[in-house]
């Protein structure tokens, strides 16, 4: 058990099987859960294909997946350096009026939202993103 993961990987859409595994792998080696890993694995999938399709724009880069346990929580920052979006300004999503409309958007983030107890945003100093995913009281003592 312990220590940090860390994963890089090209972004496109055919990586996302390896993320998943290395956020399940990842969670799994630290003591989380099982209904906690499956939560991490759908935030992880869901912020990463926005990074491939909303940042990137199916373009060529890299995102950087890194995990790791403070206390009880297990955090999961993604740095990437597709053009700025912050995912915390983006407004909560009513799902009622949401399935109403003709032009879907944002499940995506109100999945995340929904799966992890909190979630931060910051630009690096070297410019990028980079999206902090916490789940609270998922890694045992140690």
């Amino acid at each position: 058990m312990g220590g940090k993961h860390t994963l890089v990987t090209d972004v496109a859409l055919d990586k996302l099987a390896e993320v998943r595994r290395f956020v399940e792998s990842s969670a799994r080696s630290l003591g989380v859960n099982e209904t906690a890993v499956s939560d991490l694995v759908l935030a992880v999938d869901e912020a990463v294909t926005n990074i491939i399709v909303h940042g990137y724009k199916h373009q060529p880069g890299s995102v950087e997946v890194s995990i790791d346990a403070d206390g009880t929580a297990l955090i999961v920052r993604l740095r990437d350096k597709a053009p700025g979006f912050d995912p915390c300004s983006y407004p909560k999503l009513n799902l009622r009026s949401s399935l109403e409309k003709d032009t879907p958007g944002g499940f995506g983030l109100h999945l995340i939202n929904k799966a992890v107890d909190d979630i931060s945003y910051r630009i690096p100093h070297a410019g990028g993103n980079e999206l902090t995913l916490v789940k609270q009281n998922v890694v045992p003592s140690r």
